[in-house]
């Protein structure tokens, strides 16, 4: 559950998917869907081969204040900080309009 990330009423969805590889192989992507009609608001690519974003991903309400909800994604294959460290990240999508 993302919350209501477009501000119609209905519960919004953030899916993760860590094997996406558009930009970089097992890069991962993240994708918001509208609760109302299932129509994608919102994605994030990874561009770090092997970073498997989005391998979790879940809602967190409105961490930067900015009136929209934000999002706790992982990347539990990274290897920014040394070989499968992983790393936890909070997302925020910014204004996703109606």
């Amino acid at each position: 559950a993302a919350a209501d990330v477009d501000g119609y009423g209905y519960d919004d969805l953030v899916v993760g998917a860590s094997q996406h590889g558009s930009a970089a192989h097992s890069g991962g992507k993240l994708y918001v869907y509208s609760g109302r009609d299932a129509t994608l608001l919102w994605s994030f690519t990874g561009r770090v081969a092997g970073d498997t974003f989005g391998f979790d991903a879940d809602g967190m309400g409105d961490i930067n204040g900015d009136g929209r909800p934000d999002f706790q994604v992982t990347s539990a294959y990274s290897l920014v900080n040394g070989v499968r460290s992983g790393r936890a990240l909070i997302v925020s999508p910014g204004r996703v309009a109606p």
